[in-house]
């Protein structure tokens, strides 16, 4: 019974790694594509290029938390997108 239980805990420990593998993944390509993207609609007025970036509330268990979306504009300094204008908080 005991043993069956350790089983079973490695079990469910190993898709919990299995799934966070597989969100963290996701999660950097989404976050590289959102900051390519970003970065062409905004090369084309400015002489230099914005850059967008996701980050995990809570990186050791990103299930715990939220994902907060930032932007830089061209030329301007990092703000959350929350104190931009338009911004929703």
């Amino acid at each position: 019974s005991r043993r069956a239980h350790e089983e079973l805990k490695a079990k469910l420990d190993g898709v919990r790694s299995q799934r966070t593998q597989a969100f963290m993944g996701c999660f950097e390509k989404v976050s590289k594509l959102l900051n390519e993207t970003y970065q062409s609609l905004t090369s084309a007025s400015a002489q230099s290029e914005g850059q967008a970036y996701l980050d995990l509330d809570d990186v050791d268990c990103p299930f715990n938390g939220g994902v907060t979306y930032n932007t830089m504009a061209p030329s301007k300094r990092f703000r959350e997108l929350a104190q931009q204008s338009g911004g929703v908080t």
